[in-house]
């Protein structure tokens, strides 16, 4: 796979407080089923907080989600405490069938399948989370989704927002399948998750998302910040296999984390990931120097 500066952030020239985000060389990208690009923003200075910034549009999404307003996504629901508690069902169902068939459709028996579907679906959610935490140092492990909301299905004016994207951006703009928005003290993370599908017939850019900074702390913004990307490069539907690559822009200076939590200058973190569902095996991993997959333009 060669590797590109996939993702862009570059200041916009009309209004100085904007930088645009992009992803670039979707020809590259679409040969992919699926490309996740995860973005997390960091100023440096302590007068800078996270509410000194807007990640346009996914903190509108988030909002209107949160208040129960109407939005271009709705939330996704877990499986997995619906699933247990069917299989739990299904245990006591069989048992009844092996033992004691004769009380098949009794009561009892409709009670007891009844109950354990209650029971099971109630922890399965307590489940899940012992699941993720005692397989998390492994290489095999299960892991929790990384999104909580979904687009809803096209309707008949979604062509005419696009075209009014068009033109606000002066290039495509178009919306994850799945995303996720995280505010912290100090930073913002905003995950994303793309069909291939919808990047074709679109160029070889497409606008993904904009910051707006305070203008009146704009000065201490550009003093120096981290803009952390994620970009997992799929292949597969339902087993998949997954290239991750890990970049930072760090004061202008791209790079990665190495060991020891070292600054590797020029170098991309990248793992190998066969994945089915929410399981996932680590297959390899390692640093490809004199490499970039962030682009930062001021």
């Amino acid at each position: 796979m060669e590797i590109k500066d996939f993702v862009k952030a570059s200041k916009n020239k009309k209004i100085g407080h904007v930088y645009d985000i992009e992803l670039q060389h979707i020809d590259k990208l679409k040969r992919f089923d699926s490309v996740e690009c995860h973005i997390v923003l960091y100023p440096y200075s302590r007068k800078f907080k996270a509410n000194d910034m807007i990640f346009y549009p996914f903190e509108e999404y988030a909002r209107d989600i949160s208040s129960c307003k109407n939005s271009a996504y709705s939330r996704i629901g877990s499986s997995f405490n619906k699933i247990f508690a069917v299989i739990m069902g299904l245990i006591i169902l069989l048992l009844f069938v092996i033992f004691r068939p004769e009380e098949l459709l009794s009561m009892q028996s409709i009670v007891s399948v009844f109950g354990a579907y209650i029971i099971a679906k109630e922890l399965g959610n307590d489940l899940e989370k012992w699941i993720i935490r005692i397989t998390k140092p492994l290489k095999f492990r299960y892991q929790e989704s990384y999104y909580s909301y979904e687009l809803e299905k096209h309707n008949a004016l979604t062509k005419y927002s696009h075209y009014a994207k068009k033109q606000r951006y002066d290039k495509t703009s178009i919306r994850p399948t799945k995303m996720e928005f995280i505010e912290l003290s100090n930073s913002k993370t905003v995950r994303m998750y793309f069909d291939t599908k919808d990047l074709k017939n679109n160029g070889n850019s497409i606008h993904i998302l904009s910051v707006w900074a305070d203008p009146e702390l704009l000065k201490e913004f550009d003093k120096g910040f981290m803009l952390g990307v994620k970009l997992s490069l799929n292949k597969g539907k339902i087993f998949k296999r997954s290239l991750e690559l890990f970049q930072s822009v760090s004061k202008g200076v791209n790079g990665c984390i190495g060991p020891s939590d070292s600054w590797f200058k020029d170098s991309v973190y990248f793992r190998r990931i066969k994945r089915f569902m929410k399981i996932r095996f680590l297959r390899k991993r390692g640093y490809l120097r004199n490499k970039k997959i962030v682009e930062l333009v001021k």
